[in-house]
């Protein structure tokens, strides 16, 4: 029976560690230690890239945004941001940002068709569509949480050259200036979340590119009109056009905000109902994490039973295997924090490696197995002060609407970076 038990666990394991330890091999092969810019080519043509930047409240790196936008070496850009509401406390931030930047193609936009069938940002994007004028040829979508570098939309643009190259999407880590226990376990799981999204097409709508024609279809724009979200909504759409949907590691964009720990928990049960909701994929996230859980604990009862009745060899293969694997999904995602650390730019800097990641990580695991079991059983959602209704038939619908001001008694605060 013992061995049996244990057979079985191994299986449990290989199945579930072990297809995550690949992905994070997998991932980590695709990062130097030192990155190297890719040179200007002035022979190279350069599309006409339009920039979306939506935005509700003023984020707490929002001006480190837009400053980034404004010093990209892409010869041929412009930046359209949809703000929610003419009230919007986001309005001091673009003001300076134009003021200072005045070279740069402004569009800025106010929302004025706030759908109910899907989220605020949805019906952002969708107003910045239909303002694009026809020499727009890939569409750029960037969160105001993200500090562009000069490149970004320069190698965003690149993979494009191939005709079937439909959306281009970059990484998200998350490397808090402090370590406290809710930005540890999101540091954790962002790292491990990254290396799944790289292996089964999960894009990231923080740095996001789309071919323009893509989003000029009505169907496109149909999906977006009932969804909570932009990103994991589109892959669908995506393969039924035969686009193909290219991640590129070295846009890499770090996330050094701290949170809570009850914010980190409502931050992952959020981003899980959302791809369990749209993605394609869904089924294999949730049964890796099912086994991630089943096989840990199977591990830690299995062993000391199969060595108190003599199964030796059986209980060091499983513990062995167990520890291997753990070990060969964990090492990978430090690796690629070094290189991140080493490769940001001096007047920027990030933090480096710590080892208080390894103590968390089983907290992680647990987390993220009751956020997803949460996230199943999910019939409303709160974001930045809006409440949507999730219906039986999955779709959205949002309840209630007010601007987000500069007076932070209009609105809840703790939603504003989560």
């Amino acid at each position: 029976m013992i061995t049996l038990l244990t057979l079985t666990a191994i299986l449990l394991v290989l199945i579930s560690w072990g297809r995550t330890a690949w992905w994070s091999l997998r991932i980590a092969s695709y990062y130097p230690l030192k990155r190297q810019p890719q040179p200007v080519d002035s022979a190279t043509r350069y599309p006409h890239v339009a920039v979306l930047l939506p935005l509700r409240g003023a984020d707490p790196l929002l001006d480190d945004c837009l400053q980034g936008l404004c010093l990209q070496d892409y010869p041929s850009f412009e930046i359209r941001v949809i703000l929610d509401s003419d009230e919007d406390s986001a309005w001091g931030s673009v003001r300076q940002a134009m003021s200072r930047f005045p070279k740069v193609a402004w569009h800025p936009i106010v929302l004025t068709n706030r759908l109910e069938t899907c989220s605020l940002k949805c019906s952002a994007l969708l107003q910045g569509i239909r303002s694009l004028d026809e020499r727009t040829e890939i569409v750029a979508v960037i969160d105001a949480d993200v500090a562009a570098p000069a490149w970004w939309i320069r190698e965003l643009a690149r993979p494009f050259s191939d005709p079937t190259v439909g959306a281009v999407s970059g990484m998200r880590w998350f490397l808090p200036t402090r370590n406290n226990c809710g930005s540890i376990v999101r540091r954790t799981w962002g790292a491990a979340a990254s290396a799944q999204m790289f292996s089964l097409d999960v894009l990231w709508g923080g740095t996001l590119a789309y071919r323009a024609a893509l989003l000029r279809d009505p169907e496109l724009q149909q999906v977006w009109s009932r969804s909570f979200v932009e990103d994991t909504s589109v892959v669908a759409f995506l393969r039924r056009r035969a686009a193909r949907v290219v991640t590129v590691p070295g846009l890499s964009m770090v996330n050094t905000e701290t949170i809570s720990l009850p914010g980190c928990y409502r931050f992952i049960r959020r981003q899980t109902f959302s791809v369990l909701r749209y993605h394609p994929a869904r089924y294999q996230l949730m049964l890796t994490c099912i086994g991630l859980v089943i096989s840990a604990v199977a591990t830690g009862v299995i062993v000391p039973f199969a060595l108190a009745a003599g199964h030796t060899i059986s209980a060091v293969t499983l513990l062995t295997l167990t520890l291997s694997t753990i070990a060969l999904t964990v090492l990978p995602l430090m690796y690629i924090e070094v290189c991140l650390h080493l490769s940001s730019p001096k007047d920027r800097p990030i933090p480096g490696l710590t080892l208080m990641q390894l103590p968390m990580i089983p907290v992680t695991v647990v987390l993220y197995f009751i956020a997803l079991f949460s996230a199943l059983r999910m019939r409303e959602i709160d974001w930045r002060g809006i409440h949507y209704e999730i219906q039986r038939d999955g779709s959205i619908r949002r309840r209630n609407y007010h601007p987000w001001t500069a007076n932070p008694s209009s609105h809840n605060v703790s939603d504003s970076i989560i």
